[in-house]
């Protein structure tokens, strides 16, 4: 809400085009736009919303949201000490090798984060006030549900992801490129999340936990994978994909090509994905009964 509010009032704290001047040239609003609010936001949002489902703790009301502030306030003070002990970083090694071990490290913090939630509402579940009737799935919400979980767990990844990658080729290109590059892709995956919407038809009673682990990792491996090519090619060329400013992207055909063809890749690769898996579910369920 703070960021918000002081994105609506650029034009009254800094003089008109000094706000996107900073933050296209600085790595500390990127940063803390990137992983500090958005990665964690879309983490910590997306396993409490699973748990509480599972645990059927859908009520709004007043013990409920006193028990859930004190719930996630000790959550927050014993993951900061996780995240601080499981942020390693070895510059000796090759980009490959960081990558590879940064997400080593990144896949036993947010394990670790995850059972200690899931624990903190299994211990505390008592304390909140739960719905006496089943949560009812319609045709309406269970695809909206799915659109939700996929959006959010499929942001977090690539997000995620795309700050491992970039960390491994911090020194390899200008500060400037990568946060055009941070800048660009952030709206690409968006855009590609609208765009892929539409394909979420699903006809079932429950929800398919098996077809959203399946659709987020292939999306995400695949994303991933071509960032980390573009990353590498422009570290092959960094004359040639040098940007210093938002004009010198369209004075030169390689680097507009290229960050358009990132964007359309990440947004072919999000449509197709859920399509596959969520857009033709009648059709597979029909052949199963």
């Amino acid at each position: 809400m703070t960021i918000l509010v002081l994105f609506l009032q650029t034009d009254i704290l800094l003089p008109q085009g000094l706000f996107w001047h900073l933050f296209l040239n600085s790595s500390f609003f990127l940063r803390i736009l990137l992983d500090v609010c958005l990665v964690e936001i879309l983490w910590t949002f997306g396993i409490l919303t699973l748990f509480l489902y599972s645990a059927h703790i859908n009520i709004v009301n007043r013990i409920n949201v006193i028990s859930l502030i004190i719930l996630m306030s000790i959550y927050s003070v014993i993951a900061y000490f996780i995240s601080i002990n499981t942020n390693i970083h070895l510059q000796t090694l090759s980009p490959f090798g960081q990558i590879f071990l940064s997400i080593i490290f990144a896949i036993i913090r947010y394990l670790l984060e995850a059972l200690l939630l899931y624990y903190l509402i299994e211990f505390s579940k008592g304390y909140f006030v739960k719905s006496q009737n089943k949560f009812r799935l319609t045709e309406k919400n269970l695809s909206q549900i799915h659109y939700i979980v996929f959006s959010t767990f499929s942001c977090f990844i690539l997000l995620k992801g795309y700050i491992l990658e970039s960390n491994a080729f911090t020194a390899l290109f200008s500060g400037t490129l990568h946060n055009y590059l941070a800048t660009i892709y952030l709206f690409a995956v968006l855009l590609g999340l609208i765009i892929s919407k539409r394909n979420f038809k699903i006809f079932s009673d429950k929800i398919r936990y098996g077809k959203l682990v399946k659709s987020i990792s292939i999306s995400s491996i695949f994303i991933l994978s071509v960032i980390f090519i573009v990353f590498s090619l422009i570290d092959n060329n960094p004359s040639k994909y040098y940007v210093d400013s938002f004009s010198a992207i369209f004075n030169s055909i390689h680097k507009l090509f290229l960050l358009l063809l990132l964007s359309s890749l990440i947004c072919i690769i999000l449509n197709i994905t859920t399509q596959y898996h969520f857009n033709k579910t009648r059709i597979r369920d029909n052949k199963i009964d």
